[in-house]
């Protein structure tokens, strides 16, 4: 987190979100965060991983 500064009104775009390990890190500290990722089923575990956070400031979106 240090690395990223001050994201706490920001839109943080994760390319290559994977499981969402890092937006789950990241979601609690920003404005909103959009998750891309080629793999469904990657989408898919961290759309599981995300749902359990309490903040729903994020979107997954499949694209390469």
């Amino acid at each position: 987190m240090s690395l990223l500064g001050n994201i706490e009104n920001k839109t943080v775009l994760d390319i290559g979100c994977g499981n969402g390990v890092h937006m789950e890190l990241i979601s609690p500290n920003c404005k909103h965060i959009t998750g891309v990722d080629f793999s469904q089923q990657m989408l898919t575990e961290a759309e599981k991983r995300l749902q359990i956070i309490k903040k729903n400031n994020w979107k997954l979106v499949l694209a390469d």
